[in-house]
């Protein structure tokens, strides 16, 4: 088996990366002021991650933390706490102002799937059943 007709044959050199047509590929040079410029931000991400790890050591934290605490355990608070404005733009019940933009209505009396209304306290199950229905859009089937 040969090359495809038409095709040249590149020769390669171990250690060397050769762009299309046979040029070689160099780095490029960083002048010494992008270089110390470069060092110096890495150095205050440093100590800014150090000062942050040191405060987290002190609260007792030092675990990788979520939107609704750590990772891996149970929120701290409910959807509703975390994020109230969401939870307001779904009681205004509006339509959409852009073409991207998410539709927001009243969830029906009984959802899809339920043969009763949701009533009293949701399980986390129902209440996300909810909120999914607020933002159906109605011309999706």
């Amino acid at each position: 088996m040969g090359l495809p007709q038409g095709s040249k044959a590149v020769k390669v050199v171990p250690g060397k990366l050769l762009l299309k047509g046979g040029v070689p590929l160099v780095q490029k040079e960083e002048s010494a002021a992008k270089r110390e410029k470069r060092l110096r931000r890495a150095a205050v991400a440093a100590a800014a991650a150090e000062a942050e790890e040191a405060a987290g050591g002190a609260a007792g934290g030092g675990a990788a933390t979520g939107i609704g605490g750590a990772v891996g355990k149970a929120p701290s608070q409910t959807y509703e706490q975390l994020f109230p404005a969401e939870v307001a733009r779904a009681t205004e019940g509006k339509g959409r102002t852009a073409a991207w933009g998410t539709n927001y209505r009243a969830a029906p009396e009984i959802l899809h799937g339920y043969s009763a209304p949701l009533t009293g306290k949701l399980t986390v199950e129902q209440a996300l059943d909810k909120r999914a229905a607020q933002k159906a859009d109605k011309y999706c089937r």
